[in-house]
């Protein structure tokens, strides 16, 4: 009866099938030779948690195979007669290297954005941005003061009928709110009743 194809794990065969990656075979024509397993078993063990140390092989064997490629780029260029032919070997060896070690071998896209940003401020809202400069430069404004309570107010809660703003200005209704000043508001009366 004949041997056939291994297809239990072996850490020798684990280390010749890495050393022969390495050396730019791929697992296709590493796995064509009968005294190798086939590739769906290599892949198979790859995949098994038993098998990390072959893993762990096989990727640094990946990334071996990528400089061994990037070296024989030099050695097609110089050595190929037939300049079409360089070129696609070049390619193919180009491309791997680049999946397999990208952070050496791949791409770089070098991201450089210019440009100028506008802001535009609403005049009432500089006048209050000063104030607030001006009250740090004079200390009575710190970067760790305290935050201020959040109050909630619900609009259908407010009810202003026909009061007058310190200003002698009509409150209005809630559908106004936006329009009225802080000073305006105090004097608004909440569910009913005044806030004073």
């Amino acid at each position: 009866m004949a041997a056939g194809r291994p297809s239990a794990y072996t850490d020798e065969i684990a280390e010749t099938i890495c050393e022969r990656i390495a050396s730019g075979e791929s697992v296709q024509s590493i796995t064509s030779d009968e005294d190798m397993p086939s590739s769906a078993m290599v892949y198979r063990w790859l995949a098994d948690a038993r098998y990390s140390k072959f893993r762990e092989m096989y990727t640094r064997a990946r990334e071996r195979q990528a400089d061994f490629f990037a070296d024989e780029i030099i050695t097609i260029a110089d050595t190929e007669d037939n300049p079409k032919k360089a070129a696609v070997r070049v390619q193919a060896r180009q491309w791997a290297a680049s999946k397999l070690k990208p952070r050496k071998y791949g791409d770089r896209i070098d991201v450089h954005q210019q440009g100028t940003v506008t802001h535009t401020i609403a005049p009432d809202m500089i006048e209050g941005l000063k104030q607030i400069a001006a009250k740090f430069s004079q200390g009575l404004l710190t970067q760790d003061a305290q935050e201020a309570e959040i109050i909630e107010i619900e609009p259908d809660l407010l009810a202003m009928p026909d009061q007058k703003s310190q200003s002698g200005a009509d409150t209005g209704d809630c559908d106004q709110l936006e329009t009225i000043s802080p000073e305006e508001l105090v004097n608004c009366t909440v569910g009913g009743e005044s806030k004073d």
